[in-house]
């Protein structure tokens, strides 16, 4: 079983999927080149380090700093590493909904977003999208148990001086 093909493949679909909301909710997304604010250190698991990893080697060294709070890979406000991005990159700030703690849908998107009516069928169901990643971590850790469970990003740029 190839783990980075079918992580691979998940981007894939979860990159439609976004383009698809982004023609539906059109300019009320605000998330553009130069919108940095969630731009974090989020933690990825050991599907995406692995596969981040691999791309990361390609691209030149960027001088990320992993004390100040926001994304290492944030270089002049812009994502260093856009086009192999994490997928909470990919879906952060999108119209997304999700079961709270006793089962009810919840919607949430990024608050500069202009004010757009959520439902069903014009959000991103995130814990399905959080399911399949759960399961190519659990596979890539038993692939490979010397990764960790949770990497920040900065981690994969350590990683591959």
């Amino acid at each position: 079983m190839n783990i980075s093909h079918l992580y691979q493949t998940l981007v894939a679909q979860i990159e439609a999927l976004c383009s698809h909301i982004n023609k539906i909710h059109g300019e009320s997304i605000v998330c553009r080149a130069g919108c940095d604010e969630c731009c974090v250190n989020f933690t990825i698991g050991a599907c995406e380090f692995a596969a981040l990893k691999e791309k990361v080697l390609t691209l030149p060294e960027c001088s990320g700093n992993k004390e100040r709070g926001s994304c290492f890979f944030l270089n002049g406000g812009l994502c260093s590493i856009y086009e192999f991005r994490p997928v909470i990159c990919r879906t952060h700030g999108l119209p997304v909904r999700f079961a709270d703690e006793n089962g009810n849908t919840e919607y949430s998107s990024c608050g500069k977003n202009s004010v757009i009516i959520m439902n069903e069928t014009n959000t991103i169901d995130i814990d399905s999208i959080n399911e399949k990643l759960a399961i190519l971590n659990m596979l890539a850790l038993k692939a490979n148990p010397s990764l960790k469970e949770r990497y920040y990003l900065y981690e994969i740029f350590e990683q591959t001086n």
